[in-house]
């Protein structure tokens, strides 16, 4: 929503980061040369590239392409270093870590209240519904993540987010027009947003 994209732009968004997490996943798991740890995890993304990507993709001439190719060089650049990162565990201590990632949330805070709210320049803006809505979703989080046994504990962020849509429907917030008129499948394709950019 930062970078105004469309509907269809960001769900391919989505859908490419759903896809290169897969990718990485079966590289981890199985091992390709030296690469992976050969154990079975899930790769996901993180919200620390959130806020350096906007900066990026906000500049002029640089856009979403410029996001790639940044992330292209910072990907090569910390290859070499890969080794050392089991060194770095007296240094890297929970404290570090959660400091971090309370940064990281606080960072992001704003958009989740953005969102909270209703979503940045909507009409209706702060409505009570939009707010009751995120609450309500945010209170079943906190419900299952404190009663719910540990599967449910670990699943707390995806039933709260069931919850809340299956609630927003009858408020009239969930359209599935978009959804309905997109074709059931859509391969991800390379250099959707052109071809990386790369710019020191």
């Amino acid at each position: 929503s930062s970078l105004h994209l469309s509907s269809a732009d960001t769900a391919f968004l989505v859908s490419a980061d759903l896809f290169a997490c897969g990718l990485v996943t079966l590289v981890q798991c199985l091992g390709i040369g030296g690469f992976g740890i050969r154990l079975p995890v899930i790769m996901g993304v993180t919200f620390v590239g959130v806020m350096p990507s906007i900066a990026i993709a906000s500049q002029p001439g640089l856009g979403l392409a410029g996001v790639y190719g940044a992330t292209i060089a910072a990907g090569l650049i910390v290859i070499p270093f890969v080794p050392l990162a089991g060194r770095l565990r007296a240094i890297l201590t929970p404290t570090v870590t959660g400091t971090a990632m309370l940064l990281i949330g606080l960072s992001l805070m704003g958009v989740a209240i953005d969102w909270a709210a209703g979503g940045r320049g909507a009409a209706d803006y702060g409505a009570p519904r939009h707010l009751l809505l995120s609450g309500g979703t945010m209170a079943t989080i906190l419900f299952v993540s404190r009663f719910g046994g540990r599967f449910l504990a670990n699943c707390a962020v995806l039933i709260g987010m069931v919850a809340g849509f299956l609630a927003a429907i009858p408020t009239g917030l969930v359209d599935f027009g978009t959804a309905i008129a997109s074709p059931p499948l859509r391969l991800v394709t390379p250099f959707h947003f052109g071809p990386p950019i790369f710019d020191p």
